[in-house]
């Protein structure tokens, strides 16, 4: 039986080199997708103050004697179609990264990977847009990246690796932004990604603050949307309690979701 502070020290040092290496990476491309986010919420902000102004320009400019004898009005033009309401959610927590907990969307998929120790292979969490099958390890080993739940991402499909492992001090990292990956990353070109983030978490918890690693890559015709919504779910991600959210499916039996 290993010893356990050994293997939490384990755990830590195998997150922390998933966290590190992307840091320096540059934000062109996260920049861009948030700005066309900003210029769609834009257009349509300022779409609806237009038609405000305009109606009520109509009922105030006009002189009460041509309200009252002004001709009979064309039929109104149907109402425009409501905006798409967000997806219905639901919070998954995956036991085995420590009770990391996340809201989902209700169609998309999870899968929990046990730790083997014997292979140094630490806990993986999966989220993504499409269904998650479990693997057999070894895969490479502690190279966790070469396994993955899929063999090939759809048009606009999302992945997301979770690994998380025990911090000493969750005060310092700040809340957990995606950013561009500007290496080369074989483990997500090998799925048909073209594109990879990431994002770090620092959740506080007992009886140890967590570090959370949420490696995403994506196909060439995700959306901006997607990943906006992606980030907002990064956001509320936290510890969770015992009793509370969805297991994800396990490798040992589980059902996936």
């Amino acid at each position: 039986m290993r010893d356990p502070l050994e293997a939490a020290e384990d755990e830590l040092r195998l997150v922390l080199e998933r966290a590190t290496p992307e840091l320096a990476a540059p934000g062109e491309r996260l920049g861009q997708v948030r700005a066309r986010i900003v210029r769609r919420r834009r257009r349509r902000t300022g779409a609806a103050v237009l038609v405000a102004a305009v109606l009520v320009g109509v009922g105030t400019v006009l002189p009460q004697t041509l309200r009252e004898n002004r001709p009979e009005a064309p039929p109104a033009a149907p109402a425009p179609a409501p905006l798409p309401t967000r997806e219905k959610e639901r919070e998954v927590r995956f036991d085995g990264l420590h009770g990391f907990t996340i809201p989902l969307p209700k169609s998309w998929h999870t899968l929990e990977m046990p730790a083997v120790d014997k292979l140094g292979a630490v806990a993986m969490g999966y989220i993504g847009t499409q269904k998650l099958s479990p693997f057999e390890r070894p895969c490479g080993a502690k190279l966790v990246d070469q396994c993955a739940p899929v063999e090939k991402l759809g048009s606009g499909d999302v992945l997301v690796t979770v690994s998380v492992g025990a911090l000493p001090d969750a005060s310092g990292w700040g809340p957990p932004t995606m950013n561009p990956v500007g290496i080369r990353n074989e483990f997500c070109e090998r799925i048909g990604g073209s594109e990879m983030f990431v994002a770090n978490a620092g959740l506080d918890a007992e009886p140890s603050d967590l570090l959370a690693v949420m490696s995403v890559c994506v196909d060439k015709a995700t959306s901006a949307k997607t990943l906006d919504d992606l980030q907002e779910l990064f956001y509320r991600a936290h510890p969770g309690e015992k009793s509370s959210g969805a297991a994800p499916g396990k490798q040992s039996g589980g059902t996936r979701r």
